[in-house]
């Protein structure tokens, strides 16, 4: 039998845990965050979860299809569009300053427990370890 020589990880709900409940926090999180924005107008946390979740969902509705995923960027564009519908221009501006926005905010979301960094420090030091993700920040 050989012997293992690396090991690789998916980060996200292996690692850390990233499911509703941190879901429901970021969503919350960016709300307040957009309400500090002098440019838009006030939205409901409820539409705007409904929209974030609808914006994720996309690349499975095959809308507009072809399904593929759209780029970060893409998202938090068509995220305003549809929160915010005709009371906001939409500029490229707004919505990269919107975009790093909740980028900043989900990667301060994340949090490795205790254990697990413990886990993967013992098992760096006998395996090299890779650690991978598909979360688009």
């Amino acid at each position: 039998m050989s012997r293992l020589e690396a090991c690789l990880l998916d980060y996200g709900n292996t690692i850390v845990e990233f499911d509703r409940p941190q879901i429901d926090g970021l969503h919350r999180r960016f709300h307040e965050a957009l309400g500090r924005i002098p440019v838009l107008p006030p939205i409901g946390l409820d539409r705007l979860s409904r929209t974030i979740d609808y914006v994720c969902a996309i690349p499975h509705l095959g809308d507009p299809p072809p399904p593929r995923e759209l780029t970060p960027h893409e998202q938090m564009e068509v995220l305003l569009r549809e929160a915010y519908g005709g009371e906001l221009a939409v500029t490229p501006d707004l919505f990269g300053e919107c975009d790093r926005l909740l980028e900043d905010l989900f990667l301060d979301s994340i949090q490795i427990e205790p254990d697990a960094a413990s886990w993967l420090a013992r098992s760096a030091e006998r395996v090299r370890i890779g650690l991978v993700s598909n979360y688009p920040c």
